[in-house]
């Protein structure tokens, strides 16, 4: 049984700096008094505990973009043996209820393009949209999952009351798909799909799949495997800066994460369409952009 509690006190704060180490790797974690002033002054730290023992935690804040307040998911994270038991996903549900009680419409948080499974759960299963690229974002860091690559990110605006989101929280079922939902089988048939390499990897310089309404971008299916090949995840890394920043240049945004079992393995597309108002419930009112490339 997983309990999720907002904390509050400087005590409960502590531990969450260990926990950083042993989910991330990192050697310059965030401290505990600032968790504790985030709660303070009205931001919100998440605990999640299996019986008494803390398993998972999340930290989220206020921020502001184009005139408007948004609430900033800095850090949401679950020990290695506690993963893939829909944790983060309760601790991502929570935040939804603190920004719906705020009155704040919308959450952010940044995440690797490279990490399919987390984009899985941003996208697929809570519904986030995709349209921000942020090149070298962090700049060099420690941790487990950064190998001497630059750090992009893309930012995830999730739209917390709107009914994509709602849709995709209550049923866990992902956003509707409607024809280009069934992009990949057809594609699958005609013969688009890009051959896999030796190592049952993808070639990060394949070009996306475009269809009608939609494209379909591949990123390798398990991070695990970049990691023990610099080499080919820094190519991955400028291959995929490439296609998703031309794409969100003109006009496209991840409105889904679509996977495909084949028999080398999984395989992971990022599905991108034109952006419309109808996505979100809620969209600002600029274009799409690209931070700090200039477009």
């Amino acid at each position: 049984m997983i309990t999720i509690r907002e904390l509050q006190r400087m005590e409960e704060m502590r531990p969450l700096v260990d926990m950083q180490a042993v989910i991330w790797g990192y050697s310059d974690p965030y401290p505990a008094r600032l968790f504790y002033v985030v709660a303070q002054i009205g931001g919100q730290v998440l605990g999640a505990y299996h019986g008494y023992e803390l398993v998972g935690l999340a930290l989220m804040f206020y921020g502001c973009r184009e005139g408007k307040a948004v609430l900033h998911s800095q850090l949401v994270g679950v020990l290695p043996a506690h993963r893939n038991t829909n944790i983060g996903f309760q601790l991502k549900l929570a935040q939804r209820q603190f920004a719906l009680r705020s009155g704040i419409p919308i959450i952010e948080w940044t995440f690797d393009p490279l990490q399919a499974k987390n984009a899985y759960l941003n996208v697929h299963k809570l519904g986030a949209i995709v349209r921000r690229y942020l090149p070298n974002y962090f700049g060099a860091i420690s941790g487990h999952y950064n190998i001497g690559i630059e750090t992009d990110r893309v930012c995830a605006e999730w739209y917390v009351s709107s009914g994509r989101v709602s849709y995709c929280v209550d049923g866990q079922q992902g956003p509707p798909q409607g024809e280009c939902g069934r992009a990949l089988a057809s594609a699958k048939v005609s013969g688009l799909l890009p051959a896999l390499d030796e190592r049952s990897l993808p070639d990060p310089r394949s070009p996306p799949i475009v269809l009608s309404n939609c494209a379909l971008v591949e990123v390798p299916a398990a991070f695990e495997d970049l990691l023990q090949m610099p080499d080919r995840a820094e190519a991955w890394r400028l291959g995929l800066r490439d296609k998703l920043v031309s794409s969100f240049h003109d006009g496209y945004g991840i409105v889904d994460v679509q996977t495909m079992k084949t028999w080398s393995g999984r395989r992971v597309w990022y599905r991108l369409e034109p952006f419309q108002e109808s996505l979100s419930g809620e969209m600002p009112s600029s274009a799409p952009y690209v931070d700090g490339l200039g477009i």
